[in-house]
């Protein structure tokens, strides 16, 4: 299937305060779905003799092959996103740089894309947390997820699932010795952190605007949906005031969060689902976030996101 993108009137949500989500409720979030790992072996044969893909292709092929569920978790099934992340840019013709070096103490990103401009992409694949496991009752053939502001272990909330959702997005721009990694400052290359909410059960649009601007984040009809910590809003990443370490580097280096979960795996479908969110400090008008959006890799196809 060719790669068509949507006219360029049909872009990213990138206003605030944004109006339009949907709910993620997917299914548990490391199980490997027969669609997925049928999108997934379509991508592998598609990148089998794609140069720049070849590492790829030999870290996810035996992430196919049976095993345990927990030694596919170990194994991190994001790479299996990247795989078909991989696939949606060789459809659409780019020159690509898997594992790219950007000279951050030898660190890489996962893709470099030519430009101009250029393009640096890291995907984060959030999994589901142990908290969210201790939340999980089962009854039979059935099970649910309780998670609740005023739970008696603060972690199974949806507030500390938040929270958790940004402290993975920061780990890409800031590492475990407290040292930048992986981004550089701009040079006139567009940085975006594109994260995998499959863990994050039953998300929407609102909740990916709290991680990125916090409450503003929300049109003024949702500000029932703020969610607190500690008595307060939580603070977007782009929030001066947000008190993790990783969100000053995310603000000056960071142009665009974007946030993702597949339901079909089809063709196209990570462009159309995908949700960004513009950084104000770096693209501080409007015009030319739009401008920014026209040139990402992966445009929307045009269909429909069920």
């Amino acid at each position: 299937m060719t790669y068509a993108p949507c006219p360029t009137t049909q872009l990213w949500v990138v206003d605030i305060p944004l109006r339009v989500g949907y709910n993620n409720c997917a299914m548990w979030p490391d199980t490997l779905t027969v669609r997925e790992k049928s999108q997934t072996e379509r991508a592998i044969g598609a990148l089998r003799d794609v140069p720049w893909a070849a590492r790829l292709v030999r870290e996810a092929a035996p992430l196919l092959q049976p095993m345990s569920q927990s030694a596919r978790s170990q194994a991190k099934m994001g790479v299996l996103l990247e795989t078909r992340f991989a696939y949606e840019l060789h459809r659409t013709g780019h020159s690509v740089e898997y594992e790219y070096g950007t000279g951050v103490g030898g660190s890489t990103v996962d893709f470099h894309v030519s430009g101009p401009p250029e393009w640096l992409i890291e995907i984060v694949s959030v999994q589901a947390s142990d908290a969210m496991r201790r939340a999980t009752r089962t009854d039979g053939v059935f099970s649910e997820v309780l998670l609740t502001t005023d739970a008696e272990d603060p972690a199974q909330s949806e507030e500390s699932e938040l929270i958790r959702v940004q402290e993975k997005i920061g780990e890409k721009v800031l590492d475990s010795q407290g040292r930048p990694t992986k981004f550089p400052q701009s040079d006139g290359a567009l940085h975006v952190i594109l994260t995998d909410v499959r863990g994050l059960l039953c998300s929407d649009v609102d909740d990916y605007g709290e991680i990125a601007y916090g409450s503003e984040g929300l049109s003024p009809d949702k500000k029932w949906k703020i969610h607190f910590w500690n008595g307060a809003p939580i603070r977007g990443l782009f929030d001066r005031a947000n008190p993790l370490r990783a969100s000053e580097l995310v603000r000056k280096r960071i142009h665009f969060l974007g946030f993702v979960q597949e339901h079909t795996y089809r063709d196209g479908e990570i462009a159309d689902r995908a949700r960004s969110f513009a950084n104000p400090h770096l693209l501080p008008d409007e015009a030319e976030r739009r401008q920014a959006l026209t040139s990402y890799p992966l445009q929307p196809e045009c269909r429909q996101t069920d």
